[in-house]
Parts: C-alpha cells; structure tokens; sequence
C-alpha cells in the first residue's frame, strides 16, 4: 500500500474548547489580516477601474466642449490613498502584535 502524499496532522480542527487563549487571538488576527489582504487588493482594483472611468468621463466631457462638468479626480485620489495608508497602518499593527 502506497503513503499518501500529503502529510495531514489532524483531520477535524480541534474544538474551540481545546484551542487556547493565545492560539484563538493568533487565529483570530491571521483571519482578520488575510481579511484586510483581501480588501486592499479590492480597494486597488477598485480604485484602478473608477479612475480610468474618470479620466474616460473627463476626456469624452473635453471632446464635446464641456469642460467645466470635469469630474474632480485629486481629492478622489488623495482620500483612496489616506485610506489605503491606514489599512496598511492596520495591518502592520496586526503582524507586530501577533502572538508567537
């Protein structure tokens, strides 16, 4: 009989009773953190699509000789950043503080 090729140490997860303290606040932080992974690379896409939006809207506005509807874009840009620098913030305040 062949051994199977992947090294599987517990197949149920332990209960929540068995887990301790310090390993539930890790758990807890490592599923926060992949959470917040998440959502940066969302804001990103995000945040790529709604400016070539803006800049498509702006130029089609230029081409009719509509100028002044131009679609402010820098205070967009500045408050994505802002929010961008705190999740990055978050995150580092997370991995610095996880329990070892």
């Amino acid at each position: 009989m062949s051994r199977p090729t992947t090294n599987v140490v517990r197949p149920f997860p332990r209960r929540v009773e068995q887990i301790g303290l310090v390993e539930r606040r890790r758990l807890g932080l490592t599923a926060d953190r992949r959470y917040l992974d998440e959502l940066q690379l969302r804001l990103g896409a995000l945040k790529q699509e709604l400016s070539g939006a803006t800049a498509a809207f702006n130029e089609a506005l230029a081409g009719v000789g509509r100028p002044e509807c131009r679609v402010p874009t820098q205070s967009f840009v500045e408050q994505i950043a802002a929010l961008e620098a705190g999740m990055h913030r978050l995150a580092g305040a997370m991995t610095a503080h996880q329990p070892r």
